[in-house]
């Protein structure tokens, strides 16, 4: 099954205000746009993507800071961009 391609506006002062005012509901719609641009991806690449949130969210869990889980993250990506 092909999907379209969807186009998505972040509006960044928005989703930084309710990360403040409310981090339940941010999660929540966190998970939820995250859920919804894998289902728009291709079948085949969904269980991938799958896999590597999981490995973002895991990497989140684990380190003491925001900015420590950025850094991590970060690393992850480019050593996987590289390799």
């Amino acid at each position: 099954m092909v999907k379209k391609r969807a186009s998505y506006n972040f509006d960044f002062e928005a989703w930084a205000n309710l990360a403040k005012s409310d981090p339940e509901r941010f999660e929540v719609y966190r998970s939820d746009t995250i859920e919804a641009m894998i289902n728009n991806c291709p079948d085949d690449k969904q269980q991938q993507l799958r896999g590597l949130q999981w490995r973002v969210d895991r990497t989140r869990e684990l380190k003491r800071t925001p900015m420590a889980a950025c850094i991590a993250i970060s690393e992850m990506m480019w050593v996987h961009f590289i390799t």
